[in-house]
């Protein structure tokens, strides 16, 4: 079989040898659109995985081909750094929450919002577990579903607040979903086998 070296001499005569633009130039073209069907073939990946509900986006994200997909790691990165968004606006506006709320919300609505808060970080820890990509793309979204439900329920307008057994509900949810997603990390800082 014979084995092309391009060598300095012939990259400088490269464009002045019709045989080596034959050969080589063919080469070259091939490498070029491959390279942008691959770039076509990833923004299109990344159109529909931005238009997947967070509930879509668990199940294609435990998908074997999938796990690993730029699109998906991007999509669940971009979906973190916007409720971290929303959560800190909500912060700037929690005191005037607090003053028009029904004092019995009040509690509820404090623990809510301080589990989202404890959700979020989780997501970030989850990054450097020993646990194969899957495993990790699901604990995260797991999550940030749980979080979602709760943004909607503390930024209802004063006319359709939550009801106290909305909000209990929410933060027995939140609880169980850190809790099961904090006795998975042990798991997986402890066994590098999961990697």
């Amino acid at each position: 079989m014979l084995r092309y070296r391009f060598t300095t001499v012939q990259a400088l005569t490269f464009h002045e040898n019709p045989a080596a633009n034959g050969i080589f130039g063919g080469s070259e073209r091939c490498v070029q659109e491959e390279q942008h069907s691959h770039r076509n073939e990833s923004a299109m990946e990344e159109t529909f995985v931005g238009k997947l509900s967070l509930l879509e986006l668990l199940k294609y994200s435990q998908e074997s081909d999938n796990a690993k997909s730029p699109a998906v790691l991007k999509r669940i990165a971009d979906e973190r750094a916007q409720m971290s968004k929303t959560l800190l606006l909500l912060s700037a506006l929690k005191p005037g929450i607090a003053e028009c709320w029904p004092t019995a919300l009040q509690g509820a609505s404090t623990s809510l919002y301080a589990l989202m808060l404890d959700a979020i970080k989780l997501t970030e820890h989850n990054q450097k577990l020993y646990a194969p990509q899957g495993k990790k793309n699901m604990l995260n979204i797991e999550l940030l579903l749980s979080v979602k439900d709760g943004l909607e329920l503390l930024q209802k307008p004063l006319e359709m607040l939550p009801s106290q057994d909305e909000l209990d509900l929410a933060v027995a949810k939140l609880r169980h979903v850190i809790a099961l997603v904090q006795m998975t990390q042990v798991h997986f800082s402890t066994d590098t086998n999961g990697h």
